[in-house]
C-alpha cells in the first residue's frame, strides 16, 4: 500500500471525527519498517506497541515532552526517517508549512488507520 493511500484514509477519518487532519502524518510511522536491513518486521503494526510509537512520534514531530526515552527503538527508527516522512506528507498535501498536532487521540486514530488498512491489503 502506498503512503498516499494511508494519508488519505487517515485524513478522511480525522476529518469525519472533527480532528486535525494534519495528524495524518502519524499514519506513516509504520512505513519505517520498510527500511529494515534484511526484511521488514511487523513491530510497528502491532497494536500493543502503538502507545510507544505515538509517544515517539509526538516527541519527534512536535517537540512535546513525552515519556519515551531518546534511546527507545521506536524513537530511533522514527527519528531516522523524520525528514522522509515530512517530505511524503508535504508532497501529498501540496503544502509547505504543516503544523503537526500533539493530540494523542488524533495520533492514535491516524496510526490505527494504517494497521486497519493493512489488515485488508497485507494481512499478517
Amino acid at each position: 500500500m502506498d503512503e498516499k493511500t494511508h494519508l488519505t484514509l487517515a485524513s478522511e477519518l480525522l476529518s469525519i471525527c472533527s480532528c486535525n487532519k494534519n495528524a495524518s502524518i502519524y499514519s506513516l510511522a509504520p512505513i519505517v519498517e520498510k527500511k529494515a536491513k534484511y526484511f521488514p518486521t511487523l513491530y510497528f503494526h502491532t497494536l500493543s506497541n502503538i502507545p510507544k510509537i505515538i509517544d515517539s512520534s509526538i516527541k519527534i514531530f512536535t517537540g512535546k515532552k513525552t515519556g519515551i526515552a531518546k534511546t527507545a527503538y521506536e524513537y530511533t527508527k522514527i527519528k531516522e526517517e523524520k525528514e522522509n516522512l515530512l517530505k511524503i506528507m508535504t508532497n501529498s498535501l501540496n503544502e509547505k508549512n504543516i503544523v503537526i498536532p500533539s493530540n494523542k487521540i488524533d495520533a492514535a486514530l491516524s496510526i490505527i488507520s494504517h494497521s486497519y488498512l493493512d489488515s485488508f491489503t497485507l494481512p499478517v
